[in-house]
């Protein structure tokens, strides 16, 4: 099972606003000026996922563009992550997000969970895909954030065991029950992780669906550790803590532009570089957490947080 497995563990687009109420239905419209009236052969096509966390993500950064005069059509999200890489490396798009591991192990043909024997900083992995992305595509500057896998307690279990890292973990999960998603519990990378860092825990419960739920059992005490995405709304109250992974054996998934070669001026890619030096982890998860609510679109999100950021149209400026 490729690192995709885990991708398609996330929450997926599926009538994000229909169970809305009647009342926040109205916020799911979605403005007309940000979405293209016709399609045109010069325009830069782009492939979102149906992945939450990716559509948002590529919208930021085609809207970014498109407020900077690129033609840019957006197409219906459709599938996985890889999906959407993969249209990009065949040439049937122009752009779209990949996350910089995944991408590697898909360009490179490798097996992710090799990363434990030979681990890699963000840094090394995206210069390692810059060097090895064929001659048609381009990757852009890298985000700040990640968003990859990552072993979270409580901050009493955290002060009560004295943990802060992996490494502080090492040898000691055998005091401490699991709870993970079904995928992300078999998934080759994260075992082979967790066996670099001699972690074997008393329990692997797989019962709990999605992270808020992996949370909450944190939060009852149901479980010790739990795995969850970096940048899952779930992990950012102050009481739960992440575990560092410091020494890299969970490949970094740092999310990155990826476009076809030439396709973009230099101009423009300095435009995708403003966004990613913006786009920490917290700031995904902000524009996750207004998505997965249901109290907006993906691509609404994304035109606020550009507005909040200070992306202001080039065209509305003149």
């Amino acid at each position: 099972m490729k690192r995709i497995a885990l991708r398609l563990s996330r929450r997926v687009r599926v009538g994000v606003c229909a169970a809305a109420a009647t009342s926040t239905l109205a916020a799911c419209a979605v403005p007309n000026d940000m979405v293209p009236t016709y399609p045109s052969r010069d325009a830069l096509t782009v492939a979102p996922s149906e992945v939450i966390g990716h559509e948002v993500l590529t919208d930021v950064y085609a809207l970014a563009l498109r407020r900077e005069g690129v033609l840019v059509e957006i197409a219906e999200p459709s599938g996985t992550t890889t999906d959407a890489t993969d249209k990009v490396l065949a040439g049937t798009s122009d752009f779209t997000i990949g996350y910089s591991g995944q991408l590697l192990d898909d360009v490179e043909g490798a097996d992710s969970s090799a990363s434990a024997d030979s681990p890699m900083s963000a840094t090394e992995v995206y210069e390692q895909l810059e060097d090895s992305v064929p001659d048609t595509v381009s990757v852009g500057p890298a985000a700040r954030g990640q968003d990859k896998p990552v072993v979270v307690v409580t901050e009493h279990t955290s002060t009560t065991m004295g943990v802060r890292t992996m490494s502080d973990l090492s040898g000691r999960c055998d005091e401490l029950r699991l709870a993970v998603s079904p995928q992300t519990a078999h998934a080759p990378e994260v075992r082979s992780a967790l066996r670099g860092y001699d972690c074997q825990f008393s329990d692997v419960v797989t019962d709990y669906p999605n992270p808020t739920e992996i949370r909450e059992a944190l939060r009852r005490g149901d479980v010790g550790a739990g795995i969850i995405y970096s940048s899952d709304p779930a992990l950012f109250p102050p009481d739960m803590i992440r575990l560092d992974d410091d020494r890299n054996l969970i490949q970094a998934q740092t999310p990155v532009p990826v476009f076809t070669s030439g396709s973009l001026s230099e101009e423009d890619q300095e435009v995708l570089a403003k966004v990613s030096r913006k786009m920490s982890t917290k700031e995904m998860s902000k524009l996750n957490a207004a998505v997965e609510s249901g109290r907006t679109h993906a691509i609404a999100a994304a035109s606020g947080w550009l507005n909040d950021n200070g992306f202001e149209s080039s065209l509305d400026a003149g």
